[in-house]
């Protein structure tokens, strides 16, 4: 809403000067209010991607600028799900043996599952994936096939506010053939999320600079069946996964999880 304010002027020999600054103050202010938010570019997407571990094997918070887990390193904690002691499975975000990031999780009935992504002239992409209870591993396909694979996020990931895209890939069993290319609408965006932890039995409540990234089975949400929302944590990698479906029946005991 635009409000007009009147001012009373006595006539007098106006002051260039007070003019001069009072122009210049409304020139400041009117920069201030039109101007566009200028989100910085991310410079290392490997950040969200990758837990890190500090010297002595703790969590990445208990240092200053930890070092990136490795699937070859010794692990020296690990995480679990809610609710507390144990949850119902525990994960693990590393880089892998390749150029490529490994993000795993395994149940306590010795079901596993996990996906791993890799980064493309600054792009994420999840290329492929198992899914929990399941033995078969299969493919994203998308840049090579004409499309443009499963977009995690990129590196000019917006703060505070949504990016949106669409998406086009598609699913293959064999990592050298293309499936039939799909579209899939994609948000992402970044902000500071307060995640609850469970440390050594005591309850921390920590704001972790976090990347959000939205996947519809569509070209749009209202047409998509399902979403897949997936929060990347700053030296966290994989913190949490959310699964949405228009039709279906939740499990029980879904409110503890």
């Amino acid at each position: 809403m635009n409000r007009r304010r009147q001012i009373s002027l006595t006539a007098h020999r106006p002051n260039l000067g007070i003019w001069q600054q009072l122009v210049l103050y409304i020139a400041s202010l009117a920069s201030h209010l039109f101007a566009v938010p200028v989100t910085a570019q991310i410079t290392d997407p490997a950040r969200w991607l990758v837990q890190g571990r500090c010297a002595d094997g703790s969590p990445p918070d208990r240092c200053q600028s930890p070092p990136a887990q490795r699937i070859t390193d010794h692990v020296f904690y690990g995480r679990h799900d809610w609710p507390p002691p144990v949850g119902y499975c525990f994960s693990h975000s590393t880089i892998g043996l390749d150029s490529s990031f490994v993000q795993n999780f395994r149940f306590a009935d010795g079901g596993f599952g996990g996906q791993a992504l890799y980064i493309n002239g600054g792009v994420v992409l999840a290329y492929k994936t198992q899914d929990a209870g399941k033995t078969n591993t299969y493919y994203f396909t998308g840049p090579n096939c004409g499309g443009t694979g499963w977009i995690m996020f990129d590196v000019n990931v917006p703060t505070a506010r949504w990016a949106e895209r669409l998406a086009m890939l598609g699913k293959s069993d064999d990592a050298h053939s293309c499936g039939k290319n799909y579209p899939a609408w994609t948000l992402t965006r970044r902000d500071d999320i307060a995640f609850p932890f469970i440390e050594n039995d005591q309850p921390r409540l920590l704001t972790i600079d976090t990347i959000v990234s939205e996947h519809y089975d569509d070209r749009d949400p209202i047409a998509a069946r399902l979403m897949e929302r997936f929060y990347y944590g700053y030296s966290r990698g994989w913190l949490r996964w959310e699964r949405w479906e228009k039709t279906g029946t939740p499990t029980s005991d879904l409110p503890q999880r």
